[in-house]
């Protein structure tokens, strides 16, 4: 079974598992299911974002009469458009590629569940511009890090101490934040990055053994006073599944 809410997973891939409300009937149907990705992490994000946008729909039908618009009468003029009007209201490419790809996905099972024969208009969109306004990072100097641990080590908050624990591990953010206290051994100074009850990994190859040395030990310590129950970073629980977007 899938942790991710609203999926399931089956032969590798997940899929959006969902009942729908009854007064969505004469709209939805009575369930939606629809194939996301066999990655875990882009299966939540879509499944995220599929359920954002089923809700807000939800809620209108229960306070508004719905015009609701043949699936099938959707064009490439209407997808165009939809592309340049984010375009126009500013958004960045890979922002408008994930609204393209849920919406896709959206009229993707709409097609099958009504046996429609028709290429989706939302599939293979040319956005003007993807990718070149993606801006890159720049690097930290050794002095910058140097400052930027020892304001974390000082500060008293645990969400600070992410820097260190990040910084000079080489981690993911849910990595770090996912990691139950039986993953941290402070005898041999070093953490088991390994699936576990409240997430999963990105890959197979991703499960390690990794030491903590110098301000990473530290960080790790100070962390630790904050812990609870079983994880390092309770904070970043929901539903008994570790979110590493949670603030």
């Amino acid at each position: 079974m899938s942790h991710i809410r609203y999926t399931i997973s089956r032969s590798g891939t997940y899929y959006y598992n969902r009942r729908v409300p009854s007064h969505a009937f004469a709209a939805y149907g009575t369930h939606i299911r629809q194939a996301l990705s066999s990655c875990p992490l882009e299966a939540e994000s879509y499944a995220t974002r599929l359920s954002n946008v089923l809700e807000a729909s939800w809620d209108s039908h229960k306070t508004t009469t719905p015009i609701n618009r043949d699936v099938v009468s959707y064009t490439r003029d209407d997808a165009k458009l939809f592309v340049d009007a984010l375009l126009t209201q500013g958004n960045k490419t890979a922002t408008i590629r994930r609204r393209i790809n849920c919406i896709a996905a959206i009229l993707n099972y709409a097609y099958a569940e009504l046996d429609v024969d028709k290429r989706n208009p939302f599939s293979r969109l040319f956005i003007k511009g993807e990718g070149q306004d993606a801006h890159k990072r720049g690097t930290f100097t050794l002095d910058q890090l140097k400052q930027g641990y020892e304001h974390a080590l000082s500060s008293g908050s645990q969400v600070k101490l992410l820097m260190p624990l990040l910084g000079e591990t080489g981690c993911r953010l849910a990595e770090i934040v996912g990691l139950e206290l039986n993953d941290i051994d402070m005898t041999d100074e070093v953490i088991h990055i390994r699936p576990n009850s409240i997430r999963r990994l990105k890959t197979a190859n991703s499960t390690r053994t990794l030491p903590l040395v110098g301000y990473a030990k530290e960080a790790m310590l100070l962390a630790l006073q904050q812990a609870e129950e079983h994880c390092l970073y309770p904070r970043y629980l929901k539903d008994g599944n570790c979110r590493a977007n949670c603030p």
